[in-house]
């Protein structure tokens, strides 16, 4: 299960705490208004003081109807499932190529044709036109 970071909504002793106003390395027992389950503080650096629920210290039946619950098993929508394309990962297509281990231009793929290597060899598109000339 994954809960909502939560700033306020948790007490301790009764009274409503805020994440920012409690300094670092405080070690009181805050609990989820909610499901009544422990939180623990964090602090970071990018997201500040926040409190998250205790996922080892839980109660499972009391933590399914928390309202910081974020739901997994949520179906995706029609549009959603149809604006995912598949990843086509493979290898480049036959192109213009040049190898800089053999100073040598070719068309084909990405594999040099003299040294059987390809880790030497790059686009032409992606040379800097400027070197050309100057050879």
């Amino acid at each position: 299960m994954q809960f909502k970071k939560l700033r306020e909504d948790c007490y301790a002793n009764g009274e409503r705490i805020q994440a920012d106003t409690l300094p670092p390395g405080n070690i009181a027992h805050y609990y989820c208004d909610d499901c009544h389950n422990r939180l623990i503080l964090h602090v970071t650096h990018t997201e500040g003081r926040y409190f998250e629920h205790d996922l080892e210290r839980m109660d499972i039946e009391s933590a399914r109807d928390c309202r910081y619950r974020l739901m997994e098993d949520r179906p995706c929508s029609p549009s959603a499932q149809t604006a995912v394309s598949p990843i086509r990962l493979g290898w480049p297509g036959v192109e213009f190529y040049f190898c800089v281990l053999c100073d040598e231009s070719y068309l084909g793929r990405k594999i040099c044709p003299k040294c059987g290597e390809h880790i030497y060899t790059t686009e032409m598109k992606l040379r800097d036109p400027s070197w050309a000339l100057e050879k």
